[in-house]
């Protein structure tokens, strides 16, 4: 006689399972965040999260061998957190503020009809209905960060997290909708169906893997940045500052652009009086100085010790004259405090030449080593001339590169 056995999944089996994988999850994510330190990015948040969803499971595990304020009330309490939380978590990742009020409206009307069924023995179609819909709108909070705060070349899992998460606010929408006409709900209250409790695997798992991948891809972005800029003053290295150039002037239709070099003068005598603390800390003080002093389209960096380089798209002449002496006068306003309380003044000097398209036809418009050795000499020129000025390339140095 044979007999056969078939492979069956039991409802109170995956609420057990779901439970156990939100709670270990969590315990993962907050791993994560002490391993970032400083560099959370909504890590925590994801981790309480992932902890309301073990804890509601568990309670619906254990419904009918547990108090019903536990396995009602509570478990629900813990779904409720479940939306905030981890739009919380989506809104710390992607760096967007959210109204707080807002949320915890939407978690008070979620709760309503729960408590409303408890202590006023209210239809339990209430519930559902709040419930369902306050999960709804946060589920659908955190499909449009991610759908807006993602590309093409973000992760396959990151598109899969958005999916499910925009799938799952239209399922607990339905429950919603189907609640107030007295339909089946889309989720058991109790026990909780098969389906649905696969439904839970999937979301925890889901959007895990999405939030983790999408947190990995937001620390290698400002890991190479950080790379790119040099950490004293926060301005692009050498390296990238030429890289960022060279792809200017590498473009079909030749750009127009000043370069401006900037020395602070008198450096060394600066770190023989304050130290090199002192020079250091002046050292940044100018570079936020030219940091706040470009636009967003300007390529600005530390060239080498105490010089800068800073490259401004579209400028004319009188523009990049302009902003050379705008930066000079700037500085000999500045006071840099020091640690140990004494202050240091500073002035810088500075050297600017235009990008010529027509000066070597036979060789192309300038690039941006020429335009920075035109510039150079005319730094040199602005510090022979007694330091503390701005002065442009002379028209002999435009003249000689015509001929180099």
């Amino acid at each position: 006689m044979e007999t056969s056995s078939s492979l069956t999944l039991h409802p109170a089996t995956l609420l057990a399972s779901i439970s156990v994988l939100g709670f270990l999850l969590a315990g993962v994510s907050f791993s994560i965040s002490k391993t970032l330190a400083g560099q959370r990015f909504g890590l925590l948040e994801w981790s309480k999260a992932m902890c309301a969803v073990g804890g509601s499971f568990l309670l619906f595990y254990v419904r009918g061998h547990a108090p019903w304020f536990l396995t009602y009330l509570v478990a629900n309490a813990l779904v409720m957190a479940v939306g905030p939380y981890a739009v919380l978590a989506h809104a710390r990742l992607f760096e967007i503020a959210v109204p707080r009020l807002v949320i915890a409206i939407v978690a008070a009307f979620g709760m309503s009809g729960a408590l409303a069924a408890f202590f006023l023995d209210a239809p339990r179609q209430v519930a559902r209905f709040t419930l369902g819909s306050a999960v709804a709108i946060s589920l659908g909070m955190i499909a449009v960060m991610i759908f807006r705060n993602i590309d093409r070349k973000s992760s396959p899992s990151a598109w899969i997290s958005c999916v499910v998460v925009a799938l799952t606010a239209a399922a607990w929408a339905m429950r919603a909708v189907l609640s107030v006409f007295g339909e089946t709900p889309l989720v058991e209250a109790t026990p909780l169906s098969l389906g649905s409790s696969v439904a839970g695997v999937v979301f925890t798992v889901a959007t895990s893997i999405g939030f983790f991948s999408m947190v990995n891809e937001r620390h290698q972005r400002e890991t190479l940045a950080s790379l790119r800029r040099d950490e004293l003053t926060g301005l692009f290295t050498r390296a990238t500052f030429f890289e960022k150039a060279g792809e200017i002037d590498k473009m079909n239709a030749p750009n127009t652009y000043a370069v401006v070099m900037v020395d602070i003068d008198h450096f060394k005598a600066v770190n023989d009086a304050y130290g090199h603390a002192g020079g250091d800390t002046t050292l940044a003080h100018a570079g936020r100085l030219i940091a706040n002093s470009v636009r967003s389209s300007d390529i600005a960096g530390r060239y080498g010790g105490e010089e800068f380089c800073i490259l401004l798209r579209g400028c004319s002449e009188t523009e990049a004259a302009q902003f050379a002496t705008r930066l000079v006068t700037q500085a000999e306003q500045q006071t840099v405090r020091l640690g140990d309380g004494r202050n240091v003044r500073f002035t810088l000097s500075a050297g600017y030449a235009c990008r010529s398209t027509s000066s070597r036809a036979e060789r192309g418009p300038e690039t941006i080593s020429d335009v920075i050795e035109r510039a150079d000499q005319a730094l040199y020129r602005a510090k022979r001339r007694g330091r503390n000025q701005a002065l442009p390339a002379a028209p002999s140095d435009l003249a000689s590169a015509a001929l180099a």
